[in-house]
């Protein structure tokens, strides 16, 4: 696994924001529910995951066009899953109706790295090195951990499983291609966003 630095910042930056949509009322639970996401995927890759595949010396290299290439792959794939008829309707989004338009976006941001920093970057990492590296596994087992928090967590209806649980594989195959977590948060934030507006 790489601990890149945009990874890093990202992480940061979502329990930073959990901290901020904490002032809310009607976020409070959310906000801590995703800030302890956000602190248990830190904690989870730092006690877990051994950097065993360091960062190149030229972190900013044609590999990270690859990178963003397949975060930007991921979104697509979300959206035209919701185009087909996978029902996209995830969430109770009147929590955030009484938010302005930039507090809408930057909730969706910080869910999104949150999620990703603990089921990817965290538990999905962990199971990669337990498993000896199989990802199939991995990503199947961390894809339905993902649906079955939505489900409890965000109360997602039930019409919304399939979509949930294939979001998770393809988050899931995007991080254990890239071995970065940032190309994953990407595709998630970019969904999100597109959900709140």
């Amino acid at each position: 696994m790489k601990k890149d630095p945009v990874s890093v910042v990202l992480a940061i930056i979502g329990i930073s924001l959990s901290v901020y949509f904490m002032t809310y009322e009607a976020l409070f639970q959310s906000a801590v529910i995703s800030g302890f996401l956000g602190v248990a995927g830190i904690a989870f890759m730092e006690w877990s995951i051994k950097d065993t595949d360091p960062v190149e010396k030229n972190y900013w290299s044609a590999i990270t066009l690859v990178h963003l290439g397949y975060g930007v792959l991921g979104f697509i794939l979300l959206t035209t899953m919701g185009l087909i008829g996978v029902n996209l309707s995830l969430v109770n989004l009147s929590l955030i109706e009484s938010l302005s338009m930039s507090d809408k976006i930057l909730y969706g941001v910080v869910i999104s790295i949150n999620e990703e920093t603990f089921f990817r970057g965290g538990f999905q990492g962990w199971l990669m090195t337990k498993t000896g590296g199989f990802e199939t596994a991995s990503t199947i087992i961390s894809a339905t951990f993902f649906t079955v928090y939505h489900l409890a967590v965000t109360q997602a209806e039930w019409s919304s499983l399939t979509f949930i649980f294939l979001s998770g594989i393809i988050l899931g195959k995007i991080y254990s291609s890239t071995r970065m977590l940032w190309p994953s948060t990407l595709t998630h934030l970019l969904h999100n966003v597109r959900l709140v507006l």
